[in-house]
């Protein structure tokens, strides 16, 4: 039988293969590219890996695809969202509330806060950031 290494007396390095168990018992060796591929994406609802480019980006919305209860991420406006400009509209969604922070290609920044059931708390309003 081999000898046991210490784990402190293990080199460093990334590992190429896994060791586990299967659901039902035997043994498996998958590489770590067979394990992130089989694990969920991360959404608002599913736990799983964060995509590198960042939670639900690369999204474009135009206004008239714009509501209260759109999901949590980040997304691109390249029209005149509710009459602020272009930019950049970041949706954060909580268990009761949602926050929707829209900034513009000119520095502005707006803040719009929802309940979970779509009504407006506070409807757009600009945070002075002189």
């Amino acid at each position: 039988m081999a000898d046991d290494i210490r784990e402190n007396a293990m080199s460093g390095g990334t590992p190429v293969r896994l060791r586990g168990l299967a659901a039902n018992g035997s043994s498996i060796s998958p590489t770590l590219t067979e394990v992130i591929s089989a694990m969920p994406v991360a959404t608002e609802t599913n736990k799983g890996l964060m995509q590198a480019n960042g939670f639900e980006q690369g999204k474009n919305i135009l206004s008239e695809g714009y509501n209260n209860k759109i999901s949590a991420g980040v997304y691109s406006s390249t029209d005149n969202l509710d009459n602020m400009g272009t930019g950049i509209l970041l949706v954060l969604r909580g268990f009761q509330y949602t926050a929707h922070l829209y900034i513009t290609n000119s520095a502005r920044i707006y803040i719009k806060t929802i309940r979970s059931n779509g009504e407006i708390l506070k409807d757009w309003t600009l945070i002075n950031n002189t």
